[in-house]
């Protein structure tokens, strides 16, 4: 006699097993509910057999007793699929339920809107505007717009959104004796956009660039720049003082445009911040540009901006756009300032990856169709 125990989950899957195993002449001989060891998870322990020994024609074949299953001890199995079915309704609906109210606190004023106008608030808040911010915006799109569609309501919430921002004058030509210095937070990616803008500068418009860098206390600042600058053919220099800046920039005054790199310090560095004032009011600078990085949140954007607004910067570059999960929170801090945007750096390819403001652009990247349709 052959003889096996079975551990299963359902009356089912048992008789499966020891159809499949011991054939259609074996017979139950017991059967019980336990834990599973380590859980409390139940299943059903079924100890089954089947006759294998051999037998002539004329030896009858011996009947094993079967022995009754206890009922109280085995589920019937139509109650428990039905039980189980009932569970994954219950789930399922109990899901349902936490997304809606995860919904409606997220978008806790997507009710009392219109539908098109619903979709253009949930899309701000997934691009991570703030919820005044994306009220006020569907509100004006509410009161100018009442009947428009949703493309038409679309380009005009860009528009506002664009609108509260303004655009760095382009450089068309190649201009003489211009001097631009960059500043920004340790790790925004401003000697990266340095490098850019000044290959963009030569090769756009055969200019005549020089880099100076007055990055002295990063270890290796000077070092990297040195190294693009030698690659690209750009004359280099490093300074340690106001007083040697000046007097290089005085030197190379005949230059078309000279470009200055500063020691990247934290908005919370007042000392720091101060050290590079002085660098910069060594010279008299064109154009002062802040490299704001949009992997930052709104806080911290706002109080970089704040931090360096005793510099007086006249543009903004933003750096690192490709690494941005969404630009919301970043765009509405700039628009409290009220600072042109220069450039956008969207990418590691050099010069490649830098490209002039544009509004229009950025309106379709701040809120993309996609981002709305996400809304729905």
């Amino acid at each position: 006699m052959k003889i096996k125990k079975f551990i299963v989950s359902t009356l089912q899957e048992g008789k499966a097993k020891i159809l499949k195993e011991l054939g259609e002449e074996a017979i139950i001989l017991s059967s019980r509910t336990s834990h599973k060891p380590g859980s409390d998870a139940q299943v059903i322990e079924i100890v089954a057999a089947i006759d294998d020994s051999p037998r002539s024609a004329e030896t009858p074949r011996r009947t094993i007793p079967r022995v009754p299953v206890q009922e109280d001890a085995l589920p019937d199995s139509r109650e428990f699929l039905a039980g189980t079915g009932q569970l994954y309704s219950e789930i399922g609906a109990l899901k349902d339920l936490m997304v809606e109210m995860a919904e409606s606190v997220k978008y806790k004023y997507s009710n009392i809107l219109s539908p098109v106008l619903k979709k253009i608030y949930k899309g701000l808040i997934l691009s991570d505007f703030s919820e005044s911010y994306a009220l006020n915006i569907v509100g004006r799109v509410s009161a100018d717009k009442p009947n428009a569609g949703l493309d038409e309501a679309l380009a005009y919430a860009r528009s506002l959104i664009t609108g509260n921002l303004k655009e760095l004058p382009k450089i068309t030509g190649r201009e003489t004796g211009k001097i631009f210095a960059f500043a920004g937070t340790t790790g925004c990616g401003k000697t990266t956009s340095v490098v850019k803008l000044a290959l963009v500068l030569k090769l756009a418009f055969g200019a005549d660039v020089m880099l100076i860098s007055a990055d002295t206390e990063k270890v290796g600042g000077s070092d990297q720049l040195r190294t693009f600058a030698s690659i690209a053919s750009i004359p280099f220099q490093s300074v340690y003082s106001p007083g040697e800046l000046s007097e290089i920039v005085s030197k190379e005054s005949a230059r078309d445009y000279i470009l200055i790199d500063t020691t990247g310090r934290s908005q919370k560095d007042r000392q720091g911040l101060n050290g590079i004032h002085e660098i910069i009011k060594a010279v008299n600078i064109d154009r002062l540009f802040l490299v704001i990085s949009c992997t930052a949140t709104t806080t911290s954007t706002y109080q970089v901006i704040k931090a360096f607004e005793f510099m007086k910067p006249d543009a903004l570059i933003l750096s690192k756009v490709d690494e941005a999960v969404t630009l919301g929170s970043i765009i509405e801090a700039v628009s409290r300032f009220g600072l042109p945007l220069g450039y956008l750096a969207t990418g590691q390819k050099i010069p490649d990856d830098l490209e002039p403001a544009d509004l229009e652009k950025i309106g379709g990247i701040v809120l993309p169709d996609s981002v709305v349709n996400d809304g729905r």
